[in-house]
């Protein structure tokens, strides 16, 4: 799963339009393009399923971020000579042929040495890009009960799978724990909520959800590889839903043009807040774990929450 060959094959088909489509998709699947798709879910179509949807791509960010620095496996433009990256300038290599010898093996020895001594590196087990994909668009067609997202969901994560390894950047082996991590992390967000799905929306109902954010924040100081950035939002989530809990689920049904202007303002308090907070990153304090946590954490309920409250005061939620 760690072989050069399919990787190779890919791009023996190369040509300008292949490319074009390939770091098309792969460009789509970088934080700002969820971040709009959950805004637009959440303020725009339905606030409850929208968050669960944003509870399985915080749970594979964490999952995706710990294996990445935990497994430390380096990626076939970084190991080997025979993979370019269409489009792009060649990174310097580790090694000059590092990919496994047979399907079941790792890559060499070397190359694993090699990128498990880089500092700030980007691995590449399990595929970011893909894992994410399959947490979001799994999510959607699960708390949405949607058969057609579900179908698009399939057909995207092979898609961007293939992006992937034509673009150099994975092994099979990588998209392939990407899909795992995707599937995981919509089953773990799935029992989390399951208790909150419904019409119960008794603080109680949070309990899971509760203790799974808060176990993770406590060991953040002590577990280097854990995703401050996403375990901080995650917490935020509980946070918004508890702050729901007591004033009021809003109705989401609306206009759409008064839906269009509840995503606009989410957006507009969401950049004034970041930019607000900041500059605080000039104190000697940025690097701290629990720091980047909480900053997280209050970026996104200041955000979420706010918005719920600015909207409601437009009425711009149908009483």
């Amino acid at each position: 799963m760690f072989q050069i060959e399919p990787i190779l094959w890919l791009q023996s088909l190369e040509s300008p339009g292949l490319t074009w489509l390939m770091r098309t998709v792969s460009a789509l699947g970088y934080e700002s393009t969820y971040a709009a798709i959950l805004i637009i879910l959440i303020f725009g179509i339905r606030l409850k399923q929208g968050m669960f949807v944003f509870i399985c791509l915080l749970v594979a960010g964490i999952m995706v971020n710990g294996l990445k620095d935990g497994i430390q496996f380096p990626r076939p433009s970084d190991i080997d000579i025979r993979v370019f990256e269409p489009g792009d300038e060649r990174p310097p290599l580790l090694v000059e042929h590092g990919a496994a010898d047979s399907f079941w093996s790792f890559p060499t020895a070397e190359a694993l040495e090699m990128a498990s001594i880089q500092i700030d590196w980007s691995y590449g087990l399990p595929s970011g890009h893909v894992g994410v994909a399959a947490a979001c668009f799994l999510g959607l067609a699960l708390f949405f009960r949607s058969k057609p997202i579900f179908i698009f969901a399939i057909f995207w994560i092979v898609l961007m799978a293939l992006s992937r390894m034509y673009l150099g950047r994975h092994f099979l082996g990588d998209v392939l724990g990407g899909m795992t991590v995707g599937v995981s992390s919509v089953a773990i967000a799935h029992l989390l909520v399951k208790p909150f799905s419904g019409d119960d929306q008794e603080p109680k109902s949070l309990l899971r959800l509760g203790i799974f954010a808060i176990i993770f924040t406590l060991l953040t100081p002590f577990i280097q590889i854990l995703d401050k950035e996403s375990i901080g939002r995650l917490l935020s989530v509980v946070a918004v839903f508890l702050f729901l809990v007591q004033t009021g689920f809003p109705q989401d049904e609306a206009p759409v043009w008064k839906r269009a202007v509840r995503v606009l303002i989410t957006i507009v308090l969401y950049v004034v807040i970041d930019k607000i907070i900041d500059p605080i990153d000039l104190l000697n304090i940025a690097d701290d774990s629990f720091f980047l946590l909480l900053v997280s954490c209050v970026i996104s309920f200041a955000a979420f929450a706010g918005s719920i409250m600015i909207s409601k005061s437009m009425k711009l939620y149908v009483p």
